[in-house]
Order: structure tokens, then sequence, then C-alpha cells
């Protein structure tokens, strides 16, 4: 993925860079040294169609900012990414991964967490399913069984 320089980076993406490595106390960073920032180019892999616009192979579809640590075996590793407008979520979120924060949550069991919400929604999403597909069963079991109701009482006839 191709990258920008950071000289070509807006002011506040530069500040975000000097307090990946320096810390921010304002946010309870302390900081790395293995930190950098980027400006990445998300290109498309395959032609076609994405969040309703369409994209050749190969065509930019996004630039995003990317937090990449450099390893002691010369690797480099992407940590996280935001959307160029959220350049603010960028410290809120490396404090909340960092283990030497006070009350730091595993990322494990954040996604455990994450993912027992979306699974909810889900099971709830095929119950209604299912009860809807069920009733309209029966409704059609008791139609072949009795026939179709079409007669009904008026009302005030004899209600007696």
């Amino acid at each position: 993925m191709p990258q920008i320089a950071l000289s070509d980076m807006p002011y506040e993406a530069t500040v975000l860079a000097d307090d990946l490595v320096d810390g921010n106390p304002a946010f309870g960073w302390k900081g790395d040294p293995r930190l950098y920032l980027q400006v990445g180019v998300l290109t498309a892999a395959k032609t076609g169609q994405r969040n309703g616009k369409w994209y050749k192979e190969g065509e930019m579809m996004a630039r995003r900012y990317e937090v990449w640590r450099h390893n002691e075996d010369g690797t480099d590793l992407r940590i996280l990414s935001r959307d160029l407008t959220h350049l603010h979520e960028i410290l809120p979120a490396l404090v909340k991964i960092d283990p030497r924060t006070p009350g730091h949550e595993a990322t494990m069991d954040r996604i455990e967490r994450e993912n027992a919400v979306i699974d909810k929604h889900r099971e709830q999403a095929i119950g209604e399913a299912v009860g809807e597909m069920t009733e309209h069963l029966w409704n059609v079991v008791s139609e072949r069984e009795n026939g179709k109701q079409t007669h009904f009482q008026v009302g005030g006839s004899r209600d007696d």
C-alpha cells in the first residue's frame, strides 16, 4: 500500500506523530518510540462496487491515517487505522489497547464482548424471522385443513 510522507500531512497529524513517540498526558498516553504515523492509500483489489461507488482494480478508494510499529526483527506492523476525518480517535484507541495503561482490558476480552452483543442481535433477528415463518406455516396448514375462511359475521346482526 503506498504511503504519504509525514511532511505532506496537516499540522494536526504532525502533532499526533510527535505525541505517538513522546506521549500525551492529557490522554494518558505514555508514548512509544517505536510508533510512527503514515497516511495510507487504500486501493481497490478488484473491479467492483463498494459503498455505492464503482472502482476499477488498482484505483484509489480512500486515504486513512495508520499507526505503525517498527519491531525488533526489522518488520513493520500496522497497529490501527482511522479515516482522515477521525484523527482525534487515534490516541484514545491506543490508550485502550496499551497494556501499560491502568484499567487496561485485554483485546481478546473486548472482542469477545463486542461479538457477544452482535450475536445477541443476530439471534433475536433469527428468532423473529422464525416466528413469522412459523405463524405463516400454521395459517397455511389451517387453510388446507379447514378451508379458507371467507365468511365473517356482520357486526350487530346476531351478537348474542
